[in-house]
């Protein structure tokens, strides 16, 4: 693919979304590349100061000590804000209910882009992904995808937030009930890994990690869909059984 296509698909994927969104994401962009910028800043080196230079050196050296440490708090917070303005953003856009499927097609559409992706890539190594996807030609297309993905996955989290989560039911986990809006698990314990590699990687990244993760499938999952999964249908088929035990116990005592 040709620098001059990727540039097209970016392109078409940044019409996808509300010119609000496109606008707090870009922020939020920005955000996050100045706190990599703050967080990979160096203390000035000690290290072969004459006399001349030691009041200089240690000016500077206390400077940094004073400031760094401010910088990297107020930078992170910055990187809140912009995260918040863009939940914001889309809890906006999907006002409309209506809306919900075609936010959910596009989303579906991009997980079979990213499935595509990676089978023509092979297994792809998130920590240089992270490092090379903006200079790397061979990461231009996985990066648009995982952009669009990690941008739609907002949408749902905004009708989440909108109409209650599912795990409001009380059937199952917090982070499962999170993690489930956007992927499918065949089992609880592919809901844990997924948590655990996810951890070390929130960024857009993340839908990688989800993609090479056993018994993970990318999917946008609805309030039903979500409880209809193997873990929470379980999980209420055995609290519909105890339920119906204790009743059974309770009738035989009378």
């Amino acid at each position: 693919m040709t620098l001059d296509r990727n540039s097209q698909t970016i392109a078409r994927a940044m019409t996808e979304v509300p010119a609000s969104v496109r606008a707090a994401e870009a922020n939020l962009v920005a955000a996050r590349a100045l706190a990599t910028k703050v967080a990979d800043e160096q203390p000035p080196s000690m290290a072969g100061v004459t006399a001349k230079g030691q009041t200089a050196a240690l000016a500077a050296a206390t400077d940094y000590a004073v400031r760094h440490p401010l910088e990297v708090a107020n930078v992170n917070e910055m990187v809140r804000n912009a995260e918040g303005e863009v939940d914001n953003a889309w809890s906006a856009a999907v006002n409309d209910p209506a809306t919900e499927a075609e936010f959910a097609q596009r989303f579906n559409d991009a997980a079979d882009e990213l499935r595509t992706e990676l089978t023509n890539l092979g297994e792809v190594d998130v920590g240089t992904f992270v490092k090379q996807r903006d200079h790397n030609p061979r990461f231009a297309e996985l990066a648009r995808i995982c952009d669009t993905l990690d941008g739609l996955s907002r949408a749902r989290d905004a009708l989440a937030n909108r109409h209650g989560p599912a795990s409001s039911v009380g059937l199952f986990s917090t982070e499962y009930e999170r993690l489930s809006r956007t992927a499918v698990f065949v089992d609880g314990g592919a809901s844990i890994a997924l948590h655990g590699k996810v951890r070390q990687h929130s960024g857009p990244e993340r839908w990688i990690v989800t993609a090479q993760c056993p018994g993970v499938t990318i999917k946008w999952q609805t309030r039903a869909e979500q409880l209809a999964q193997p873990e929470p249908a379980s999980q209420a088929r055995t609290r519909t059984a105890m339920l119906h035990r204790a009743a059974e116990a309770r009738q035989s005592a009378i």
